[in-house]
């Protein structure tokens, strides 16, 4: 009924005034029928046959009568349907009811189609079974006159709200909704804190409304029963209008977008690999070996026994290699040729051990061999030394996988996901081939390969000891990573998909919600909210502080990294010890098997006369500038000296 502008007496209620108004009706048919006729009184009983003679005049004369009620004019059409109303619009707003406009239908009750889109918006209010009213649209001329703008429908709904208490299902999920760690009794919403814990209270700040938490009853995110042909978990909750909105770490997917309203996302990620980091490798006792492979070390002894033999052939070729041995003896019998064979492979091997050597070629071609081969040892030396320092000293891990497709080609180590979940479902949809081998894969295993929860499959990888990789969302992983150092992310995103928060279809807050995320998101709200709970919350950050020392100074080398140096040196001197006590004693032998060959005595010298003035023990022996002959004896080297020296 319209509402008075301005009444001294209180309005009455809608049922009281009808109330009135029928009564007043009645009398006024009963008055105007006792006017036209003599109206005799039966007695009539509830239950017998008997019906009042007249009844139907009164009936006819109820719908002819025009009363003005308190509900306004009072006429009937022939069916018994009031006509003509005049129905004021209210609105309960945080001031009260407000009239925000009129309705008014001429003839009998009708229910015209719903309204096309349009920015203006005209209503009429039908009166279903009380007390439900509904909308309807009507033309220009007759029905319901409520015009009112897109913001003023919208602050109308975020004045609804002011004050309101939502309901927001959830589910346990680390980091995003947790139990808090506390030895005190807790109540409401107190008892969770996580991201989404925040981020739904910085949403209900700039909004105005209040919330109540409250765990999904079956714990899951919401997945479509084919059987029971309904949504359980988070959805479902929502769709019994058990909840009013959803928020965790549920993604948004085409079947779920088809049963709710998701806001914009909150969070960008992808399907990933969790897998456990690969066991160090003892270090290797001739690591020092590592930077070059088995071929280019049989490469390199190739290539120096063929340079060692080709400076020997040309140095014997060339004229230029051929010397006088004696330079006092002007015309010598014999030239002698100082690359031998075992100084032609001293001199490439001191070359390579970049010493040099006290030889040096002196033919244009020997020193073309020799240009070539210091070029090549300047190289791969250079190329040895800078590949050694990070074999030495950066540890390295080998996975045996490194992403899908490596799991997809091999069958030894077993990966699954979180049964229905989103990861799931993004295997068994796929139309990828190498993905509809890993989804055949995992439900062909027995035992399962599935999980219940992404904590269970974390747990089955950190048992697997390499055996079992768990893929699930790369923000779950990235939060793992950072507090069980044992585990890493293996590859990159096999897709892409974003978090949202759910409501219910047709949901009058969900402008309001999208504009409350936006406004997080350009204020950095959001990655504030993911560092707290990914890096400093919860043992976060654990595995970064330990990478970043490990690599703020450079790792040290242990006996095991550089032992098999010491080795190599500890046989090169028994090596050297032991060929030079076989010099010796072939030496001795084959001078005390020649005739007369005593080596050099005391008395002979005395016998030549050698023994010089300084001293007892002192013997001035001859020295020739050139080199002796190879069977020339000691003694006849001393008769043919240019100049003594002491010895």
């Amino acid at each position: 009924m319209p509402l008075p502008q301005s009444s001294p007496l209180p309005i009455p209620q809608t049922e009281v005034a009808l109330m009135y108004d029928a009564v007043h009706l009645f009398a006024k048919a009963l008055d105007d029928l006792d006017r036209s006729r003599h109206i005799d009184i039966t007695p009539l009983e509830c239950d017998g046959d008997i019906t009042w003679v007249h009844g139907n005049s009164l009936i006819n004369y109820m719908k002819w009568v025009q009363v003005n009620g308190l509900t306004g004019l009072i006429k009937f059409d022939t069916e018994g349907f009031r006509r003509d109303v005049t129905l004021d619009i209210v609105e309960m707003n945080k001031e009260g009811l407000n009239r925000v406009g009129k309705y008014k239908k001429e003839g009998k009750y009708w229910c015209p189609p719903p309204p096309p889109p349009t920015s203006l918006f005209s209503y009429v209010i039908a009166v279903p079974p009380p007390p439900l009213l509904s909308l309807f649209y009507v033309g220009p001329d007759s029905g319901a006159n409520y015009t009112r703008t897109y913001s003023e429908i919208q602050q109308g709904i975020v004045e609804s709200l002011q004050n309101k208490t939502l309901i927001i299902s959830t589910i346990l999920a680390s980091p995003y909704t947790m139990l808090r760690e506390t030895s005190e009794q807790m109540t409401g919403n107190d008892r969770y804190e996580g991201f989404c814990v925040d981020l739904i209270h910085e949403i209900s700040e700039i909004i105005g409304f209040n919330y109540t938490l409250k765990l999904a009853d079956d714990s899951n995110h919401g997945k479509f029963d084919q059987k029971l042909q309904k949504w359980n978990g988070m959805i479902g909750e929502l769709l019994d209008q058990k909840a009013d909105l959803a928020i965790g770490d549920l993604t948004i997917t085409y079947e779920r977008e088809h049963a709710v309203d998701f806001t914009m996302p909150w969070m960008n990620l992808g399907i990933s690999i969790l897998y456990r980091k690969p066991t160090k490798k003892p270090p290797n006792l001739f690591s020092f070996l590592s930077p070059l492979s088995l071929d280019v070390w049989l490469y390199m002894a190739t290539a120096y026994l063929g340079v060692s033999l080709l400076l020997f052939v040309l140095a014997r070729f060339s004229p230029y290699e051929w010397s006088n041995p004696h330079p006092c003896d002007t015309a010598p019998e014999k030239l002698a040729n100082e690359f031998s064979l075992l100084n032609c492979l001293w001199f490439c091997i001191g070359s390579l051990m970049q010493q040099g050597g006290d030889l040096l070629p002196k033919a244009v071609s020997t020193r073309i061999v020799a240009g070539i081969w210091w070029f090549f040892t300047l190289i791969m030396i250079s190329s040895y030394t800078a590949n050694l320092a990070a074999f030495l000293t950066v540890e390295r891990m080998e996975s045996p996988i490194e992403s899908a497709e490596d799991l997809a080609k091999q069958t030894k180590i077993k990966y699954g996901s979180m049964y229905g979940g989103s990861t799931w479902n993004f295997f068994s949809s796929s139309e990828v081939p190498t993905y509809q081998r890993m989804f055949s894969f995992m439900e062909s295993q027995n035992p399962s390969v599935y999980t219940k929860s992404n904590e269970e499959g974390m747990k089955r990888v950190l048992k697997g000891d390499g055996q079992y990789a768990y893929m699930m969302e790369s923000s779950s992983i990235e939060y793992i990573t950072e507090r069980y150092c044992d585990l890493t992310q293996v590859g990159g995103p096999l897709d892409s998909k974003s978090y949202g928060i759910a409501l219910p279809p047709g949901s009058p807050y969900r402008t309001m919600v999208n504009a409350a995320v936006l406004r997080l998101q350009e204020m950095g709200r959001l990655h504030v909210l993911k560092r707290k709970w990914w890096k400093e919350k919860r043992g976060g950050g654990t595995c970064q502080d330990d990478e970043s020392k490990s690599s703020s100074k450079a790792n040290e080398l242990g006996l095991n990294n550089v032992g098999g140096v010491f080795v190599v040196l500890l046989a090169g001197m028994g090596l050297a010890s032991v060929v030079a006590v076989c010099e010796f004693v072939w030496k001795s032998r084959k001078r005390t098997l020649q005739p007369g060959g005593l080596g050099i005595t005391a008395q002979s010298v005395d016998d030549w006369g050698l023994r010089g003035a300084s001293g007892e023990g002192s013997v001035r022996l001859p020295v020739c500038l050139g080199r002796r002959d190879a069977n020339e004896g000691a003694e006849d080297e001393i008769r043919r000296g240019c100049f003594h020296t002491l010895f």
